[in-house]
């Protein structure tokens, strides 16, 4: 590095360290990662109007319980209705569905949720506010609260004041988080055909020095083999295009 360049580096951060040398500057926040969780979960959701997330973190900042809305277990989601309004009630979602912050303290992964945050899509209804506040749950954030005016949503603000559990709306900085799958790597394509490769070769790439493996350029009209000369050649060659590898 000549004497410009280290000053470029000591201007952009300070050290004199390389850029490509320091860590990532727009990773997500705790918060956004966890309501990003949340709004992944939803896309699990049947409902074709409203598709709401939960994830409940510790105060270890460990995730202990994901849900969407959905119907009960055991109930074919097929024979029961998801419709927002009928001239009977019965006819509709409402009497069925299972709301996200629910599904989510059912689903724990540890013996209680006690003192954990709650991120959710929606603010919590007040049949919601009801679980939140006998879970134990003491923090909840939300990103939207459109149905700030109905009787649910203040009968839900009281229960929560009464139980002294905080609230808040989660203020996001980016408009939205792109997951791509190609981002690591392989395609979902490429990556079937690594686990294949590595299932049926970990016995002879542990046992040969010579091993023949199907090259990924190939077609199953135009089979094209490459020949490696030694074992360690097979495990880089894998290494570099496992989307598992750290």
């Amino acid at each position: 590095m000549n004497l410009e360049e280290k000053k470029t580096c000591d201007l952009i951060n300070g050290t004199g360290v390389p850029a490509q040398a320091r860590k990532r500057q727009d990773y997500l926040e705790w918060s956004e990662y966890f309501m990003a969780v949340a709004f992944l979960s939803a896309q699990r959701s049947k409902d074709p109007s409203s598709q709401v997330g939960a994830c409940i973190v510790n105060q270890e900042n460990k995730i202990v319980g994901i849900g969407y809305n959905g119907m009960p277990n055991g109930c074919d989601d097929d024979l029961l209705p998801w419709a927002r309004s009928a001239d009977d009630r019965l006819d509709t979602k409402y009497p069925y569905v299972c709301h996200a912050e629910m599904n989510a303290i059912m689903n724990k992964n540890s013996a209680d949720v006690k003192g954990c945050t709650i991120y959710v899509a929606l603010f919590p209804c007040n049949e919601c506010a009801k679980l939140i506040i006998q879970s134990g749950i003491k923090d909840v954030v939300y990103l939207s609260d459109k149905y700030h005016y109905t009787p649910e949503m203040e009968a839900s603000r009281r229960l929560l004041d009464l139980a002294r559990i905080t609230y808040r709306q989660f203020q996001p900085k980016r408009k939205k988080i792109v997951i791509d799958f190609d981002s690591v790597g392989p395609s979902a394509q490429r990556i079937k055909h690594v686990v294949y490769l590595s299932n049926k070769y970990a016995q002879e790439v542990e046992t040969r020095a010579s091993v023949r493996i199907l090259d990924e350029a190939s077609t199953p009209e135009n089979k094209i083999y490459r020949q490696f000369e030694s074992r360690q050649e097979v495990h880089d060659l894998l290494d570099s295009i496992n989307p598992f590898a750290e």
